[in-house]
C-alpha cells in the first residue's frame, strides 16, 4: 500500500464437501421457517408487496407467496427452495472458481 487510497485485500473463501453444504441449506431453510419466514412473506404481501415485484423474486419468497396464494402446500414448497439455494449456490461457486479466492477448509491446517 503506497498510502494513496490504495487498498490491498484478499479474498477468501470457506469449501465445504457438498453433501455438508447441502445438509448445512436443508437446516437452514428449516431454522428460517421455524423463525418466522412465512409470516415474513405473508407480511409482505398484506402490505401490498406483489408477488411479482423485484424483492419478491429471491430464492424461497417466491414459493412462499405461492404457499400463501394457494397456488402450493408448504410440502411442496420446501423441496423446492431446497433445490433452488442448491442451485444458487452452484452458481455462486463456479463464479467465485474464476476469481483470485484463497479455499479454506474447516478443520484443515495452513500453511501460512
Amino acid at each position: 500500500m503506497d498510502g494513496v487510497g490504495e487498498v490491498t485485500f484478499k479474498l477468501v473463501g470457506i469449501e465445504r464437501p457438498r453433501e455438508e453444504l447441502y445438509q448445512r441449506i436443508n437446516d437452514r431453510v428449516t431454522a428460517m421457517l421455524d423463525h418466522g419466514w412465512l409470516e415474513e412473506v405473508r407480511g409482505l404481501l398484506a402490505a401490498g408487496l406483489a408477488p411479482q415485484a423485484h424483492p419478491m423474486q429471491g430464492v424461497g419468497y417466491r414459493e412462499l407467496a405461492q404457499v400463501i396464494q394457494g397456488e402450493s402446500t408448504l410440502a411442496e414448497a420446501v423441496p423446492l427452495i431446497r433445490q433452488r439455494t442448491r442451485q444458487f449456490a452452484r452458481r455462486q461457486i463456479t463464479w467465485f472458481r474464476k476469481e483470485p479466492v484463497e479455499w479454506l477448509t474447516p478443520g484443515a491446517a495452513t500453511g501460512s
